[in-house]
């Protein structure tokens, strides 16, 4: 995919742009891998990001794709940030939208998910 977006019609200055950007973005990730979940995820969504903006389009899934990666999030949220009396009380969100992703019930795995995400800004931010 990396050739495509380097081959399309761009003046060799912004290839050579974009090669260099890329090429941070793909250190950044590598780096994240090694310092932790929330860095690598944090290099990835910078890499997406910058892919989708090469490739002129967005760098998020559609909506019929599945909820893979908001599920990966929710559980760094539960397995990271979460103290234990908050990580008990969601568990069954977690494994709900576990079970959702699999049976590729993309609205009950976003619904769960979202779920995750309320509490983590609730968490951090206290509820109103």
């Amino acid at each position: 995919m990396l050739l495509i977006l380097l081959k399309t019609t761009r003046t060799p200055a912004d290839r050579a742009a974009l090669e260099e950007a890329l090429e941070e973005d793909l250190e950044d990730l590598l780096r994240g891998e090694h310092k932790g979940a929330f860095q690598c995820v944090s290099a990835y969504k910078r890499l997406t990001q910058q892919l989708g903006t090469a490739a002129q389009r967005a760098a998020y899934l559609p909506a019929t794709a599945t909820c893979e990666s908001e599920l990966a999030i929710a559980e760094l949220y539960v397995s990271e940030v979460f103290d234990a009396a908050l990580r008990q009380e969601t568990i069954p969100k977690l494994d709900a939208a576990r079970v959702a992703q699999s049976e590729r019930q993309t609205e009950s795995c976003r619904a769960a998910v979202g779920d995750l995400r309320r509490a983590y800004f609730e968490a951090i931010y206290g509820s109103n």
